[in-house]
Formats: structure tokens, sequence, C-alpha cells
């Protein structure tokens, strides 16, 4: 999204649900809050995205985008 001439993303897996809304497991938000955590400590510049995060509707998904490429482009702008 911020440059034109990166190489694609590189898709580690894909979960598809047929028939149903995936739902979160009890403690869900305690373990991503882990991992977000452990992210920013260990690997600064490491973004994890995706419905898993704020919501499995179509809405909710397109809405993180636009928030996390606001924060992905101000930590890009902070390192030049």
């Amino acid at each position: 999204m911020l440059k034109p001439d990166a190489p694609p993303p590189k898709l580690l897996g894909i979960r598809v649900w047929p028939q149903a809304i995936p739902q979160y497991d009890l403690g869900h938000l305690d373990i991503l809050s882990s991992v977000e955590n452990a992210a920013s400590e260990k690997t600064p510049g490491l973004f994890l995205g995706g419905n898993y995060k704020t919501g499995v509707s179509f809405g909710d998904c397109i809405q993180y985008g636009f928030d996390i490429s606001s924060t992905v482009k101000s930590y890009l702008g902070n390192k030049e």
C-alpha cells in the first residue's frame, strides 16, 4: 500500500469457514495481548493483522486495514 514496487506479501495460511462466522475461544483477548506485546518487544516493525484481532465482519476488516495502515505509515515515517 505504501510502495507500489514492493514485492507481494507472503501468505502463511488461510482458513475458510464455509457455513459459519468463526467464534473466538475463551481467553482469545489474553492470548492476543501476549502475542502483540512479545512482537512489539522482540520484533519492532512487525504488525499483525487479520479478522482475529478486530472482528470477523467485512466492515470490521476494512476499518482495521485503514487503521493499521496509518500505524505502519507513522512507524515508517519515524524511521527516516
